[in-house]
């Protein structure tokens, strides 16, 4: 089972562009309920959003220091790369290429699936900024 940590915003890496109307509608929701249900899934060597990057940029508008993120390993069986994209196909080699030349993937490109679920939480956001 992935160990829940709280990662400082300025450690991680986007990978994927995002919506901003998106991140901004996630932000008015998360100050509303005053707390954060879903971590941000990263890579476990670099850091990089596999996902979340609309949580991530929520937190950015409302000024989070730290969110709530849950370590993975492509290697691993609990994770499979897919794409949103019909006619795409998105391979973990294309991922850490992305992120090597600090690039990131059009909207809605890569799409994760992980064994278990990622469960919700509740951490009040107060402890987060």
């Amino acid at each position: 089972m992935s160990e829940l940590r709280l990662i400082s915003l300025a450690d991680l890496i986007e990978t994927e562009e995002y919506d901003a109307d998106e991140a901004s509608r996630l932000a008015k929701k998360i100050l509303l309920e005053k707390f954060w249900t879903v971590p941000i899934v990263i890579e476990i060597n670099t850091n990089a959003i596999m996902d979340g990057h609309h949580r991530y940029n929520a937190a950015k508008i409302i000024g989070l220091s730290r969110i709530p993120c849950i370590k993975k390993d492509y290697a691993s069986n609990e994770v499979t790369l897919l794409s949103w994209k019909q006619s795409g196909k998105v391979t973990v080699e294309d991922v850490f290429k992305k992120i090597e030349k600090k690039k990131k993937f059009p909207i809605k490109t890569t799409r994760h699936i992980f064994s278990p679920p990622i469960n919700e939480i509740n951490i009040p956001i107060d402890l987060l900024y």
